[in-house]
């Protein structure tokens, strides 16, 4: 007989609970916008960016399947499987989607529907829909956009010291440059561990400086101090984009006390998750790594989840 490669792709999980599938469908779309112009017949379309993959499964809840080489559900389903799917879709936070051809996606639950027909016997169909997610780790590579703006902006007006001195004589002077101040910013963003609160306290810093060097620009403007206003404003219209992303992700730090010796990999086991990634862990609890073993009463650092 020919092997089946069917036979050994991957069972179908929600979180820890296993099933079997009848059918399957994985949506990928991009998401456009149709810019109209009138008298002008089609749009310009613009592509912003692929849209979350969606999944969705038909579930056959029905006692005395049989299971498949690489399941290992339990044969009553209706009486087994159901209620426990139920509990596991019911809950908010991200939850890894095992598909059979793409692996683990992490996905948040969108939509469960039971359906019971009196001419099936022995259980019901289940009709289930996911939408991916992104965790921490790509949000944060979108707070990169608005601080490389800030940085090319803060450099325009390092470059443009000499101009400002001239142009606008009552000009305030600072220590620090604006890319150094920026710097600072782009770092906080970064390092693990430091609150979106902090970054927001020195985002606040750059942009009262700015707002300063505006004022004394407005009062002696002319067509020459055109590239320094401009590099204010872009620094002032980013700032406030870089301060609602993190405020929208900003996480908090949780703390764990050990109860008994383990390792790192045992006690990430316990803590970790989607929130925290395994070099995450690591870099939060480095001062643990000089051992090979975890002392119990050890405080273990992670972060909470911020999405849910």
């Amino acid at each position: 007989m020919a092997d089946d490669a069917l036979s050994d792709l991957l069972a179908f999980r929600w979180r820890d609970v296993q099933v079997p599938v009848t059918r399957m469908r994985v949506s990928l779309a991009h998401d456009l916008v149709e810019h109209k112009y009138w008298g002008v017949d089609g749009a310009r379309v613009e592509a912003t960016g692929l849209a979350p993959l969606r999944f969705s499964a038909t579930i056959p809840m029905v006692n005395g399947l049989a299971v498949g080489k690489s399941e290992t559900w339990k044969s009553q389903l209706y009486t087994n499987v159901l209620r426990p799917l139920i509990v596991a879709f019911s809950r908010r936070d991200i939850g890894l989607l095992q598909h059979p051809e793409f692996g683990n996606v992490a996905c948040k639950a969108e939509r469960l529907d039971i359906d019971w027909d009196g001419s099936k016997r022995g259980g019901c169909d289940v009709e289930a829909s996911w939408v991916e997610t992104v965790d921490d780790r790509a949000i944060r590579e979108v707070l990169k956009a608005p601080a490389s703006a800030m940085g090319d902006a803060a450099r325009t007006l390092d470059a443009s010291g000499a101009d400002i001195k001239s142009l606008v004589p009552k000009a305030p002077v600072y220590v620090d440059s604006f890319e150094s101040m920026m710097n600072n910013i782009t770092g906080v963003v970064d390092q693990v561990g430091i609150q979106s609160k902090r970054a927001a306290g020195r985002i606040d810093a750059v942009v009262y400086r700015v707002k300063a060097l505006g004022e004394s620009v407005d009062r002696t403007r002319s067509s020459l101090t055109w590239p320094i206003k401009h590099a204010i404003e872009v620094i002032k219209a980013n700032a406030d984009d870089l301060r609602k992303a993190l405020a929208k992700i900003g996480r908090d730090i949780v703390i764990y006390t050990t109860l008994s010796e383990s390792t790192m990999a045992g006690v990430y086991g316990i803590v970790g998750g989607p929130a925290t990634s395994m070099t995450e862990f690591i870099r939060l609890n480095s001062h643990l790594m000089r051992e090979p073993r975890v002392p119990v009463g050890s405080n273990i650092r992670y972060f909470a989840s911020s999405i849910a």
